[in-house]
């Protein structure tokens, strides 16, 4: 399988998110996780095999879009409608592709665990980040 196909402008918060701020480290688009940069305090996209232990952790999922130095604006939990279709009861984690969501299938071999929930529907994830940190 490969990551999700995230269409940005159909990332909608739902019941019971939970939004954050923070001020983006390089460009994000709606749908990407992000990771906070411990050296710039600033989120960037995670990615579940970056050499920065830190930057595989997700923080969240960018809601709304933001320009490198700009103000971002990210969901920790709750569910979220991601623009993509999902499989109902599949948990979805941070890809090795930085700032992607991929399926379970897509772990392999060296590449860290970094859930980001299970999808509720065929269109919603029910956000629960479970940053196992567990290489594979």
């Amino acid at each position: 399988m490969v990551d999700f196909t995230i269409v940005a402008a159909n990332v909608v918060p739902g019941t019971g998110a939970i939004l954050n701020q923070g001020t983006a480290g390089e460009a994000i688009t709606a749908g990407q996780p992000v990771a906070l940069d411990p050296t710039t305090s600033k989120y960037v996209k995670a990615d579940n095999d970056n050499a920065t232990v830190a930057l595989r952790r997700p923080a969240g999922i960018c809601v709304v879009g933001a320009n490198t130095n700009g103000p971002l604006i990210f969901q920790s939990a709750g569910e979220i409608a991601l623009g993509t279709t999902l499989t109902p009861g599949v948990p979805v984690f941070v890809s090795a592709t930085a700032g992607g969501i991929c399926p379970q299938a897509d772990l392999t071999t060296g590449k860290t665990v970094q859930m980001l929930g299970l999808c509720k529907t065929a269109a919603i994830l029910s956000m629960d980040i479970n940053p196992l940190g567990i290489t594979i």
